[in-house]
């Protein structure tokens, strides 16, 4: 299952002007722990999917309360920042949509 089809909140924001964070946010238990046990979400496959270094990563958890998963990183430039083409952080989620599980 792509995570397009899932029935699930897919999202990313600013964390405060120096990082971005992806939610994703499942409706349904089976989906949810489905994806954990596909092993695709992990560190280093969601940093070159997002281009970013391992050391640039703040979070990535699970959050089974909220049948949740959280990858959080620093921005290559403060929000607002000249240069700057997501001033909300709410476009870098998209490349979450291929992930198959």
């Amino acid at each position: 299952m792509k995570l397009l089809d899932a029935d699930a909140i897919v999202r990313s924001k600013n964390a405060g002007p120096f990082r971005f964070t992806l939610d994703v946010i499942f409706n349904d238990r089976k989906q949810f722990e489905r994806m954990k046990a596909s092993g695709v979400w992990n560190r280093e496959y969601l940093c070159q999917l997002c281009h970013v270094e391992d050391v640039q990563v703040d979070e990535c958890v699970f959050y089974e309360p909220a049948l949740a998963f959280k990858f959080t990183y620093q921005r290559p430039l403060s929000s607002g920042a000249f240069g700057d083409n997501d001033i909300y952080g709410s476009q870098q989620h998209v490349s979450l949509y291929g992930l198959e599980f």
